[in-house]
Order: C-alpha cells, then sequence, then structure tokens
C-alpha cells in the first residue's frame, strides 16, 4: 500500500510541472517600443589649450538678457560700468565675429547693453591671441553671433526693465531670413541706462597759523540712451566659400547730473562753519559706424 501511495505523488509533481510550462502562442503579446532619440550638447565651458570657450546657447542667459550681461558671466573675466573688461590683470579687447569692435568704456557697455543674449551662440577668451588678430600685450574676447539654417523668416522681440537705486530699460529685436544661398540678417536695440554714485571725499588744508577741513558728499547721476543696429547678408557661393556684407551703427546720448554738499570745519571746531553747493551738468554724443566686407 504505501508503495502506491508514492508513485501517485511522484506523478501528480510531475503534471504540475508539465502545466506551468505550457505556452499559447496565440496568446502572445507584442509591444513595440518608441523611437529613441539620441541628442548631445557641447558643455557649457569648454576649456582648449588655446582658449576658453563659453557656450552662452547653453546657458539661461540666452533669455531674457544681453551681451553685456553674458560678458559679465564669462568664467574669468571681470567688468564694470565705466566698459573695462580685463581678465586678472590683463585688458581684453572685445571682438565679434572676429571683427574689433571700435568702442571703449562707456559705449562699449551700452553698445553690448543694447544687443540680446540670446542672438550670440558662444564667446571665446584667449588670454594670449594669435598673431592674426595684431594685439600687443592684450587677450580677446571674440563673440560668436548664431548663424540661422533655418529656411524663411524669423525673428525675436525683448525686453527688460531693471531696478536698482535708479531703474533702467532696454528693448530691442533681431530678424533673419534664409531663402536658399542667400542669408539677410539684422539687430536693433535701445538701452536707457541710469545708474547713481554716491563718493565722499576729505580735504585738509593746514598751516602754521590755520586748519581747515573739507567733508564733501557726491551724487553723480550718468544716464546714457543709446540705440545700437546692424544689418548684413551673406551668400553662399559654396559649401566652403561665403560672401558677406555688414553695416553695424551706434548712437549714443549722455548726461550727468551732479550734486556736491560740502561741509567747512575749522580749527577743529566739531560744528560746520559753512556749507557749500555745487550743482553741475554735462552732455555729450557719441556715433559710431562700421562697414564690413568679407570673404571666406
Amino acid at each position: 500500500m504505501m508503495k502506491t501511495i508514492l508513485y501517485i505523488l511522484i506523478l501528480t509533481g510531475f503534471t504540475i510541472s508539465a502545466i506551468a510550462q505550457q505556452t499559447r502562442p496565440d496568446t502572445m503579446k507584442v509591444q513595440q517600443l518608441k523611437d529613441i532619440v539620441v541628442t548631445s550638447r557641447p558643455p557649457q565651458v569648454e576649456h582648449r589649450s588655446d582658449k576658453v570657450i563659453f557656450n552662452v546657447q547653453n546657458s539661461i542667459l540666452a533669455s531674457g538678457s544681453t551681451v553685456w550681461d553674458a560678458l559679465r558671466k564669462a568664467p574669468g573675466i571681470q567688468t564694470n560700468d565705466n566698459g573695462q573688461v580685463t581678465q586678472g590683470t590683463k585688458s581684453m579687447t572685445v571682438y565679434i565675429d572676429g571683427k574689433q569692435v571700435q568702442m571703449t568704456g562707456e559705449d562699449l557697455t551700452a553698445y553690448l547693453s543694447g544687443l540680446p543674449a540670446d542672438n550670440i551662440s558662444k564667446i571665446e577668451i584667449m588670454r594670449t591671441p594669435s598673431a592674426k588678430y595684431d594685439i600687443q600685450g592684450g587677450g580677446i574676447v571674440n563673440i560668436i553671433t548664431k548663424k540661422s539654417k533655418a529656411q524663411g523668416f524669423n525673428g525675436t522681440i525683448n525686453g527688460a526693465y531693471t531696478q536698482a537705486t535708479l531703474g533702467s530699460q532696454t528693448a530691442g529685436g533681431t530678424f533673419n531670413y534664409k531663402q536658399n544661398k542667400l542669408n539677410i540678417y539684422g539687430n536693433y536695440g535701445f538701452t536707457n541706462k541710469s545708474i547713481r554714485r554716491l563718493m565722499n571725499a576729505y580735504t585738509i588744508y593746514e598751516t602754521p597759523d590755520s586748519y581747515s577741513d573739507w567733508r564733501s558728499k557726491r551724487t553723480i547721476d550718468p544716464v546714457n540712451k543709446s540705440h545700437s543696429y546692424q544689418l548684413g547678408l551673406d551668400y553662399d557661393i559654396n559649401p566652403r566659400q561665403v560672401f558677406g556684407f555688414r553695416v553695424t551703427g551706434f548712437n549714443s546720448n549722455r548726461e550727468t547730473n551732479s550734486k556736491i554738499i560740502t561741509n567747512v570745519f575749522n580749527d577743529h571746531v566739531s560744528s560746520a562753519d559753512s556749507t557749500l553747493y555745487t550743482n553741475g551738468r554735462s552732455n555729450g554724443t557719441s556715433n559710431n559706424y562700421s562697414f564690413n566686407l568679407n570673404y571666406k
């Protein structure tokens, strides 16, 4: 009796195993995966043997900011409101698409502040540029603009308002039209920049018989209104030869109001003997135009 029971158990276990492995072809499910597209972008900062490349188009700066804003964020670059561009102790000359920008100081600041950052591709920083740039003892910041490959017309409009002690506004736009081998492009920017500078000055006049301490507080409010514009044309003769023409203009009107309050203290007295009030105003204009024919 015991032998028969053992035989049945073995047979039952075999039957269950066979059922578990059984497959019905007419119930098989097939799922097709969607196409996978792999895209790559260059890093935001590239370090090469001869230069550092700041890929602005991969940065959040490309939207809603200006070329001057992007330049201020470029690695290793220092700027100020007077238009100075340096890398450490070395002065840097600004180029756009390999052509030197013939502006310095506040005009350079206003010009680059009128250009939208989304119109540039990258910024090349060359501390020791090659001989073709003909720069004596300085470095180069080369701003590379975008070249649209899409057929037809496209454009952008931008505007911004910033508030510090005083408010400033920028506005502008770009356009590009490409038809086969012909490409026409342009941009316009307006900047109304107002800043306030506060300065304190102390002057002591001393002789054997007298002592006078002059303490001045200066408030300087420069306002710069500028217009920058560019119109260009490129014609692709063949995939390796391009003929181009470009005209660039910049107009700036500057006005500076200043107020100086000077308290005069004589002979070490704690209260001022007199107070002097001085108001000043200065203005100036700047116009810059450049024309460029190129073949490469």
